[in-house]
């Protein structure tokens, strides 16, 4: 077996385009959830203070 990744071959093309995109959307989803666990965070503190 050959596991020399030559720029030739269309399967590995194919595949790191959608490790790449699965990183991409991963790293969004991480993202947003943080986002959205700031915002909680700030609501509540906003609502214990009583602001």
């Amino acid at each position: 077996m050959n596991f020399v990744v030559s720029d030739n071959d269309p399967m590995t093309y194919v595949f790191g385009m959608v490790a790449m995109l699965m990183a991409l959307v991963l790293a969004w989803r991480g993202y947003r959830f943080l986002a959205r666990e700031d915002r909680q965070r700030k609501a509540a503190k906003k609502k214990r203070d009583g602001r």
